[in-house]
C-alpha cells in the first residue's frame, strides 16, 4: 500500500511540474524522489514523452491550422502533418526531457562557485539563492536572501559577519561583500584589515574594527562601534576628497543616492545585533548568585524561550512582521515585542510555582511606545481571578503599575510617579514581602502599598511581553527577566542596578582605550 501511495505522490508531483504549478517545496521533494531511483526516473521520462506528444499533436501545431487546410492535406487516410508532428513531438520530448532533467537533477549552479566563507550559526534562518533554500554551511560567491532570522558567517581571515532578516546580500570574494538591502554587523580583526562592504550608495573599507551597515529606501547608514573605517559615496567618486570620510569609535554617517559628503548622524547601537553568544558579565552573574527560580536571559536561539532553570523554559509567540523576534538588548540580545517585529511575547505553561507567598521580579525593559496596558510580565488574567502578579503600564496614565493578589484574594496595586522614557533601557523590580508591595525603577523605590503574602492559587501560565490572551502587548524590548520565590531587599535591588551601571561604565572605558 505504501508503494502505491508513493507512486501516486510521484505522479502527482510530476504532473504538477509539467503543468508549471509545482511549488518550491514540492520541487525539492521531487528532486529527492528522482535522485538514485531508476523506477522514478523511468516514470518521469514516460510522462515527459506523453506530455510532449500531446502538447505538439493536439496543441500548438493543430491550433495553427484551419479545418480546410487539414482536409486538403489528407490523402488516403494519411497526413503529412501527422508525420511532421510526430517528428517534432519526438524532438520536443528530447528537449523537454533535457531541460526538465537539468532543472531537477542538476545541483544548484552556485554549488560550483568558489567558497568565500563558512556559515557558523543560523538562528531561525531562512536563507535562499533565487527560489532555492541554501542549506550548505559553505558561503559561495553569489546572491543570497535571508527572509527570517539571523545568520553568521566567518571568513578565513577571521572576519565575522552577522546578517539580520530581511536582507539581500552578495558574496563577492574572501574580502568583499555587497549589502543590497537590510542590516549587518561585522567584526574585523587585524588579519582582516581591508575587508570591504559595498552598498548601492557607499563603499565601506575597514581598518580593523566592529561596525554595522544598514541599507533602506535609497540610503545607507554606517555605524562604527569600535575602531576605524573609511566610507566613500559611490555617487561622487570623481570628487574623492569630498566623497570620503573616515569614521572612528562611536561615529556614524548616512549616505544618500544623490548626496555629496556623507552626513553625520547619531550612533545607533540599539539597532544592530552584534553577537550570537550571550555575554556572561557582572550583572547576570550577580542575579544568578541570588538564586532565581526562573531567569530568562533572552539569548538568540533557534526556538523556544530559554530559561535557567531549564524546566521553566517556554515557547515564543510569533506573528507577522518585518523584523526578527530577537534584537539588541541591555546585555546581549533581547526579546522584541510588538511594533514591526514578529515577536508577540513568551509563554510558559504552567508558571513557576511561588510557594513562599513572597515574590521578586527583575527586568530590563525598553519602550518604543506606551501602549495601553502594555504588559511586561504576568502569571494570569488578574481581572478574571487568575494569577497572583502583574507588571504593566497603567491603562489611564501610562505609568508603570504593579499588581499583586493577596492571600485573601484582594488585588493590591501601586503606580510609578513618572512616565517611563521612550527608547531608553530602564531597570524595573517588584517585590512582595508579606507586608508591602514595592515597585522600583533604576534601583530607586518608586511606590509601595500595604500587601500581605501572595495568593497561593496555582497559575496556569507565565506570560512575558503579553497578557495570556495574546493581547495588551509590550511595544519594545524586554531583557534579563528574573523571577524569585522570595523578596529581595531594597539594598540588594539598589546594588544590582549599581552593578549594571558600573558594568556599562567599564565597557565604555574599554572602548575608549581601544580607540
Amino acid at each position: 500500500m505504501k508503494a502505491i501511495d508513493a507512486d501516486k505522490e510521484l505522479q502527482d508531483l510530476l504532473i504538477e511540474f509539467l503543468d508549471g504549478n509545482l511549488s518550491t517545496d514540492d520541487r525539492h521533494k521531487l528532486n529527492e524522489r528522482l535522485k538514485g531511483d531508476p523506477e522514478a526516473q523511468q516514470l518521469y521520462l514516460a510522462l515527459c514523452e506523453t506530455h510532449a506528444a500531446l502538447a505538439w499533436e493536439h496543441g500548438m501545431m493543430i491550433a495553427d491550422l484551419t479545418p480546410s487546410q487539414l482536409d486538403s492535406q489528407t490523402t488516403n487516410g494519411s497526413s503529412p502533418f501527422r508525420l511532421i508532428a510526430s517528428v517534432i513531438s519526438l524532438a520536443a520530448m528530447v528537449l523537454i526531457g533535457l531541460f526538465v532533467g537539468y532543472t531537477l537533477l542538476s545541483p544548484n549552479p552556485m554549488l560550483n562557485a568558489p567558497v568565500v566563507a563558512q556559515i557558523t550559526s543560523r538562528i531561525d534562518a531562512s536563507l535562499k539563492t533565487g527560489d532555492d533554500l541554501w542549506e550548505s554551511n559553505e558561503l559561495r560567491i553569489g546572491v543570497y536572501e535571508i527572509e527570517q532570522g539571523f545568520i553568521q558567517f566567518e571568513y578565513e581571515s577571521g572576519v565575522t559577519v552577522l546578517v539580520e532578516a530581511p536582507a539581500r546580500f552578495e558574496a563577492l570574494s574572501s574580502d568583499k561583500l555587497v549589502l543590497h538591502s537590510g542590516r549587518l554587523s561585522a567584526n574585523v580583526p587585524p588579519e582582516g584589515i581591508g575587508f570591504t562592504v559595498e552598498t548601492p550608495e557607499a563603499k565601506v573599507i575597514d581598518f580593523g574594527t566592529e561596525f554595522g551597515v544598514e541599507v533602506n529606501n535609497g540610503e545607507s547608514e554606517i555605524h562604527v562601534f569600535e575602531g576605524h573605517v573609511r566610507v566613500q559615496n559611490k555617487a561622487e567618486l570623481e570628487n574623492m576628497e569630498e566623497a570620503t570620510v573616515d569614521l572612528t569609535t562611536a561615529q556614524a554617517v548616512r549616505v544618500g543616492e544623490s548626496t555629496g559628503k556623507p552626513a553625520n548622524i547619531d550612533l545607533a547601537t540599539d539597532r544592530f545585533v552584534r553577537t550570537i553568544e550571550e555575554p556572561q558579565l557582572s550583572y547576570p552573574n550577580s542575579v544568578i548568585q541570588l538564586s532565581p527560580i526562573a531567569y530568562y536571559r533572552m539569548p538568540l536561539r533557534t526556538q523556544g524561550l530559554a530559561c535557567t532553570n531549564p524546566e521553566f523554559s517556554g515557547e515564543l509567540l510569533t506573528g507577522k512582521g518585518t523584523k526578527a523576534v530577537w534584537g539588541p538588548g541591555f546585555i546581549g540580545s533581547s526579546l522584541r515585542v510588538g511594533g514591526r517585529s514578529i515577536g508577540r511575547g513568551g509563554l510558559v505553561q504552567p508558571a513557576p510555582s511561588l510557594v513562599s507567598g513572597q515574590l521578586t521580579i527583575l527586568a530590563w525593559v525598553r519602550a518604543d511606545a506606551r501602549a495601553s496596558e502594555a504588559t511586561i510580565i504576568t502569571d494570569g488574567s488578574m481581572k478574571h481571578g487568575e494569577g497572583s502578579f502583574s507588571l504593566s503600564l497603567d491603562n489611564e496614565t501610562g505609568l508603570l503599575k504593579a499588581i499583586a493578589r493577596s492571600e485573601s484574594g484582594e488585588l493590591v496595586s501601586c503606580k510609578d510617579t513618572e512616565i517611563i522614557p521612550l527608547s531608553t533601557w530602564i531597570h524595573v523590580a517588584v517585590t512582595v514581602d508579606g507586608n508591602q508591595l514595592k515597585l522600583f525603577r533604576d534601583g530607586t523605590l518608586a511606590c509601595s502599598a500595604d500587601c500581605s503574602l501572595l495568593s497561593n492559587i496555582p497559575s496556569p501560565s507565565l506570560s512575558i511581553g503579553t497578557k495570556p490572551s495574546g493581547r495588551k502587548r509590550w511595544e519594545g524590548r524586554i531583557d534579563e527577566v528574573a523571577l524569585f520565590d522570595k523578596a529581595l531587599g531594597t539594598e540588594e535591588i539598589r546594588e544590582l542596578y549599581k552593578i549594571a551601571v558600573q558594568q556599562e561604565s567599564e565597557l565604555l572605558s574599554e572602548r575608549i582605550k581601544r580607540k
